[in-house]
């Protein structure tokens, strides 16, 4: 029987989103375990039941028929056994064999990481296998036993792959393994390395195999900021290329190009779907960050992006809301296309959840206030190809590492281009903007009550198309 954490304090959800996944209490950080099984979508995440700061480690799990509605299931993976009772169960993911689902997962007993294995027959309840299924012994040459995890699998024909990230001495990689039946593994090479020293490892590393450009994906701790670019302490990137699995190679055709640019983003994990789609979640938060729901007290911390699918065409990556999401908002409640200067608040009824609509020419700029109130309101603006984001006036403070800047103020470029068009999606304390189909920013923000207003304004003036969908909450299958 599964044990159950209570809290005797019920959760205050002032902040809590309506279509993101949050726990119903705690902490939570990476995603894991994403997953299509018998039916439903499986998310499974970095776990903390006993207060809203990291601590040991748990497996969350959470299950949905439409990427919006999401079914608590409980703890899926206790820190229980001694191979994980350290620190507990990190990171991995999930795959289905045989109508069962396995996760592989990073178990962490004192001063080592380890891949373990879990099994379910019905997706709900998991048996642990009874040893690691790469253990110390089985570690990439040159690595640390404290810097092993995050094994990500995906299956190539008749073969199962898992992309671990590591050290390499004092540097770092991301090692390749196979295997035929989950359970034995074997290293192949390093399909990403640096040899030179770092200050962490490629945490959560990802592989998308496609049609056209293969997809790697990681996440890397300590970047050093590059103007407008790493403006976090820790980054999520990936590159396109091609994929040698039967000699454990990637050959990128780009540089490390950032997934996000906004302040919350963080350990993107994907999942194939049996009709070829790609989805991606990530943690929508950032470490070394005073989160209000924490400081609050309002017992949860962090929460998940929206479903994303993502493609390469044209050399590109291309990104754009999952389309169970886009279905949450079925209905255009206003609608603006006009010339606009001055500012001009919307005529909707807010509530705290909906998607904008904007488009306008490439070399327009213009301004677009949410959650506007007496005392505070969240800026996106836009100046011929540079996009913004301030939320230092949001409400209530987010503050950060020194190490990272300032964590309220971010900015991407845009690639030239006809049009901007700009999808805006609002849920009571996040914001995530997704810019031609191809760029985005994610970030938290915690206004402060009656702060309902949105306005938009053009010092300049601008041709502006505004379209604003509500989210309207369906019940889940």
């Amino acid at each position: 029987m599964k044990k159950e954490y209570t809290r005797k304090i019920k959760p205050n959800d002032t902040y809590r989103p309506l279509f993101h996944l949050t726990a119903p209490f705690g902490w939570i950080n990476d995603p894991n375990g994403f997953s299509y099984y018998k039916d439903k979508y499986h998310l499974f995440y970095q776990y903390n039941p006993k207060g809203e700061k990291w601590g040991v480690m748990h497996w969350g799990h959470a299950e949905s028929s439409d990427l919006v509605n999401w079914k608590n299931l409980g703890i899926a993976l206790y820190p229980d056994t001694r191979y994980d009772n350290f620190l507990g169960c990190f990171s991995g993911s999930a795959i289905e064999k045989d109508g069962s689902l396995y996760l592989m997962y990073t178990g962490v007993p004192f001063l080592s990481q380890i891949q373990l294995l879990a099994v379910s027959e019905d997706g709900v309840n998991f048996t642990k296998e009874s040893k690691p299924v790469i253990g110390s012994s089985k570690r990439p040459p040159h690595s640390g036993k404290f810097a092993f995890r995050d094994p990500k699998i995906l299956k190539h024909n008749d073969t199962f792959y898992s992309v671990i990230g590591a050290s390499y001495n004092k540097g770092r990689q991301i090692a390749l393994y196979k295997s035929k039946d989950l359970r034995n593994w074997f290293f192949i090479s390093p399909i990403k390395l640096e040899s030179i020293k770092t200050k962490g490892i490629f945490e959560c590393p990802d592989l998308v195999l496609t049609d056209t450009d293969d997809i790697l994906i990681y996440s890397i701790m300590n970047t050093e900021t590059d103007g407008i670019r790493y403006q976090n302490i820790h980054s999520s990137v990936y590159e396109l290329g091609k994929a040698d699995l039967d000699n454990g190679s990637f050959t990128p055709k780009n540089e490390p190009l950032e997934f996000d640019a906004g302040s919350d983003f963080y350990a993107p994990q994907t999942t194939t779907l049996p009709d070829g789609r790609t989805l991606l979640v990530a943690w929508m938060q950032m470490w070394f960050r005073k989160i209000p729901t924490s400081y609050l007290s309002h017992g949860f911390a962090g929460m998940m992006t929206i479903p994303r699918e993502i493609s390469v065409s044209n050399n590109k990556l291309i990104q754009k809301p999952a389309r169970e999401v886009l279905s949450s908002f079925p209905s255009c409640t206003f609608s603006l296309s006009e010339f606009v200067s001055e500012e001009k608040v919307l005529p909707v009824a807010h509530p705290g959840a909906h998607m904008i609509k904007i488009s306008s020419n490439f070399d327009s700029s213009f301004t677009l206030h949410i959650h506007k109130g007496d005392a505070c309101y969240t800026e996106i603006k836009y100046n011929n190809g540079f996009l913004s984001f301030n939320r230092e006036l949001s409400g209530h403070y987010i503050s950060g590492s020194k190490l990272c800047g300032n964590p309220n103020i971010r900015q991407m470029e845009i690639p030239p281009s006809s049009n901007l068009d700009l999808l805006v999606f609002t849920d009571k304390s996040s914001i995530e903007i997704f810019a031609n189909n191809t760029q985005t920013m994610s970030n938290t923000i915690y206004p402060f009550p009656d702060s309902n207003n949105i306005s938009i304004s053009s010092e300049e003036g601008a041709e502006i198309t505004l379209e604003f969908y509500p989210f309207i909450k369906t019940p889940s299958i």
